[in-house]
């Protein structure tokens, strides 16, 4: 994974654990979510994760009905 990881992420960031969720419309990346943290590990626990995916969906909802 870290060879995938931009050069510029590593010199400024460089966070041990992180997560992006992109917001998708027709293949098309409108914005994102980015957390991370200081120590390795999930960076939002496993039983949080449906609540991100939940708000991800409200906001392509909104997205779409603001069409």
């Amino acid at each position: 994974m870290k060879g995938h990881i931009p050069q510029w992420y590593r010199k400024t960031v460089n966070a041990p654990a992180f997560i992006v969720y992109p917001i998708l419309v027709n293949n098309v990346c409108l914005g994102l979510f980015y957390a991370d943290q200081e120590e390795k590990g999930a960076p939002i626990p496993e039983n949080q994760l449906d609540y991100m995916n939940i708000l991800r969906n409200q906001i392509l909802i909104a997205i779409k009905n603001g069409r």
